[in-house]
């Protein structure tokens, strides 16, 4: 195989990924579990962590920032993939979040509810309420 063939095959499949990667699935409903939280609110955001609890259980945690340090912007939507929704159980949600990359100073929304798929799709809102989507 000469040079501008192996050059030729290698921006096929380099478009090929890049074509994947604009295709893959944003949200806990499309990926079938999880929490995913759509921003939609012009609020400075650097920091954003959960809690969810379970028939009044503390269950899961975790946090988030952008990987360039930059705020999330509206319309973006902030994946959890480690926390499991289970159904049919009382799940309440806390959302902090922070205009501090280091998430002092964070805000705290609640949203309570009893889900009944393995995933929750979340919005925060202009007024920095959590909505079920």
């Amino acid at each position: 195989m000469d040079e501008a063939m192996k050059k030729m095959l290698t921006l096929i499949l380099l478009t090929v990924i890049l074509a994947a990667c604009a295709d893959s699935p944003k949200s806990a409903k499309d990926i079938g579990k999880g929490i995913s939280l759509e921003i939609q609110t012009d609020e400075t955001i650097y920091h954003i962590s959960f809690e969810k609890y379970e028939d009044g259980l503390s269950i899961d945690n975790g946090g988030v920032i952008n990987a360039n340090n930059s705020p999330f912007e509206r319309g973006e939507i902030v994946f959890f993939d480690s926390a499991t929704i289970n159904p049919n159980k009382n799940t309440k949600i806390i959302i902090a979040y922070s205009g501090n990359i280091n998430g002092t100073n964070a805000k705290e929304t609640t949203i309570s509810f009893n889900p009944s798929e393995s995933w929750a799709e979340l919005i925060l809102n202009n007024q920095l309420e959590l909505e079920l989507k």
